[in-house]
């Protein structure tokens, strides 16, 4: 961690996630407890024999502090099950989705089993509040949202990348997912209770330049 300072930026704490060398890990900042620090989320897809974790260290005055927890998919109060290769945190997006104050958090598990289709791919949305983030307040979503588009398909690796941005300014930030096995993007629209697939769009690769 390097905390911004009058003179730039200067050392703090470190936390090690992971002593292997992988290809990258992605990481988030969002204020998941609402007490006014950012607390840092790292996705290790690569835990567990592929099965992926999420890290959490949380922020306190001087930065982030000892407190800090790992989830997976086998954590009490997610749904579904972990297993090799699904790559529970490949990417990872903090916005606030159901417009409640708290960050929220996008997790993209793109080499999770839809049905009999393997590597269909998936996300989950952790819903920010009192305490941080628990699986108690997770869900977990693929293209069998009703609303969203297309079916399942086998190596479309959903939730390969995510973004949490507030597209339309209404106070909820909306779910971007790239499908990257059909070259297409998922918006999914923030909702009261997290994201929604009602009003969800496509938007497909359309092989012309974007003008300047």
């Amino acid at each position: 961690f390097l905390k911004g300072a009058a003179a730039g930026l200067a050392s703090g704490p470190a936390k090690v996630i992971d002593s292997k060398q992988h290809e990258r890990l992605d990481a988030v900042i969002g204020d998941f407890d609402r007490n006014g620090y950012g607390d840092i989320a790292v996705g290790n897809p690569y835990a567990s024999g592929g099965r992926g974790s999420v890290t959490l260290w949380y922020g306190a005055s001087a930065g982030p502090g000892s407190r800090s927890l790992s989830f997976s998919q086998s954590t009490a109060g997610i749904t579904g099950a972990s297993e090799a290769d699904d790559a529970f945190g490949t990417s990872l997006a903090a916005g606030d989705a159901d417009g409640d104050g708290y960050a929220d958090l996008a997790v993209g598990v793109p080499g999770e089993t839809v049905g009999k289709k393997s590597a269909s791919g998936a996300a989950y949305l952790f819903r920010g509040g009192s305490g941080g983030l628990k699986g108690s307040r997770s869900a977990v979503f693929d293209k069998t949202l009703p609303g969203v588009a297309g079916g399942t398909v086998a190596q479309d690796y959903f939730g390969y990348d995510l973004r949490l941005r507030d597209l339309d300014r209404n106070g909820r930030a909306d779910l971007a997912v790239a499908v990257p096995g059909e070259n297409t993007v998922r918006i999914l629209p923030g909702a009261k209770g997290g994201v929604t697939g009602a009003g969800s769009v496509v938007l497909r690769e359309t092989g012309a330049d974007l003008p300047e």
